[in-house]
């Protein structure tokens, strides 16, 4: 729509300011808190099952921390995950929340689970 087009170019002249560097820092500065030099704020984490990844996105909802469970058809039969967003706006305590909450599920380390 023309409203989205208009976010979007409004977003990209930030991009190319003082400002869009440290919201790019901060951003990374995140993305490496929860899973060092990942090279994406969206972090599959991978749980197989499906009732583990909805179970896990429940657990997730409960302690107020988004994290939707995918599925087949979106993903092939056993590699069903949560999809956590890391932004900018996250505060570090926002961060350390979503780890000790990742850990609870037995999640160690991105895409790997106990």
């Amino acid at each position: 729509t023309p409203a989205d087009a208009a976010a979007a170019l409004a977003a990209l002249d930030v991009l190319g300011t003082v400002e869009g560097d440290l919201l790019i820092y901060r951003l990374r500065t995140n993305v490496d808190r929860l899973a060092p030099g990942h090279d994406s704020p969206i972090l599959p984490v991978l749980l197989g099952d499906e009732r583990r990844a909805v179970a896990g996105a429940d657990a997730l909802l409960e302690r107020r921390v988004p994290g939707p469970a995918t599925s087949p058809p979106t993903v092939a039969p056993g590699t069903c995950r949560l999809r956590v967003a890391v932004s900018a706006a996250h505060t570090g305590e926002q961060i350390d929340l979503l780890r000790e909450a990742l850990a609870d599920l037995g999640v160690t380390d991105l895409g790997v689970t106990e």
